[in-house]
């Protein structure tokens, strides 16, 4: 069909393309297209806004939070989790008068009590960050953990499992 699709490797990435006859005619070339893409992993922002949180805890009392982020099986926040960390600043700022528990929750994978434990560690580095980064009164947070005891979803697929990994925040 007068293209050529190809794959390339340079150190760690890896390139996709397709190159062909951008003009003319079958016997003659006028000029070459070609596009390469490089294949990397999906990028996902998952910022709730202070809007969307006044909303939540309006209707249900809490909002659940997928942009928060941690390396498995630790409890340090990752730099990503810094635009939801600012939004949930916001709406605290907005309601001074509002006392909430972060909530971690974890997947099913592990030993209940490790992801207890490690459920209440990153509800507490939630709970420094807007405390220490974000300026809000400590004695209006509390940090609590109920590790893989309250699933959203199932924990027999990577899907349900990523579901069930979530930080709320519950009014108290």
């Amino acid at each position: 069909g007068g293209r050529v699709y190809f794959q390339l490797r340079k150190g760690e990435n890896e390139y996709w393309g397709i190159t062909g006859c951008g003009g003319g005619n079958a016997h003659f070339c006028t000029s070459v297209n070609q596009k390469i893409i490089r294949v990397a992993a999906m990028q996902q922002s998952v910022v709730v806004s202070a809007e969307q949180i006044a909303k939540s805890m309006g209707e249900e009392g809490k909002v659940v939070f997928y942009g928060i982020y941690f390396d498995t099986d630790k409890a340090t926040l990752k730099a990503e989790s810094g635009p939801t960390l600012v939004e949930m600043a916001k709406w605290l700022n907005n309601n001074a008068a509002a006392k909430v528990y972060i909530v971690g929750h974890t997947d099913m994978q592990g030993a209940a009590a490790h992801n207890q434990t490690l459920s209440r560690n990153r509800a507490a580095a939630v709970v420094d960050a807007l405390v220490k980064q974000h300026g809000i009164k400590p004695d209006r947070l509390g940090a609590e953990g109920v590790g893989p005891f309250a699933p959203v979803a199932g924990n027999d697929s990577e899907t349900g499992r990523a579901k069930n990994r979530r930080v709320e925040m519950v009014l108290r």
